[in-house]
């Protein structure tokens, strides 16, 4: 029987191009799962997710990026599918809604977030034709 390892990375809630109406709703509800909120800037767009994240081995990407995504989207790390659909029932109960959602993955978490943001962008645009 082979064992796995798991990755307990804090629990975190990266808000990018959120309207500042809707932060403290967030950061109420991050609050109340034991998780951090934090807003990302228009600066942070060229960055890893990775290193957006918190995770050990991702730098600073000191280069000015150049694509800067006009769309909102919350990115999920370190939490369970348990405390994610409580969290997104908090969500619901407060009215707070955006198109672009995701969860950080082994594969998501190695790209700009310009990138995620175009890729998740293009998934929404797909399923909503």
């Amino acid at each position: 029987m082979r064992s796995r390892a798991r990755f307990n990375a804090p629990k975190k809630i990266l808000g990018y191009r959120v309207a500042e109406k809707d932060t403290e709703t967030l950061k109420a509800a991050a609050e109340a799962m034991d998780a951090e909120y934090i807003q990302l800037g228009d600066e942070a767009s060229g960055q890893i997710v990775g290193f957006l994240a918190g995770f050990n081995g991702f730098k600073d990407n000191t280069e000015p990026s150049r694509e800067v995504p006009d769309k909102e989207c919350l990115i999920f790390s370190g939490f369970d599918s348990k405390t994610l659909d409580k969290l997104l029932d908090k969500f619901d109960e407060s009215g707070y809604s955006t198109d672009l959602m995701c969860v950080i993955t082994s594969e998501n978490q190695k790209i700009p977030l310009y990138e995620l943001i175009k890729n998740l962008w293009a998934e929404h645009e797909q399923m909503n034709r």
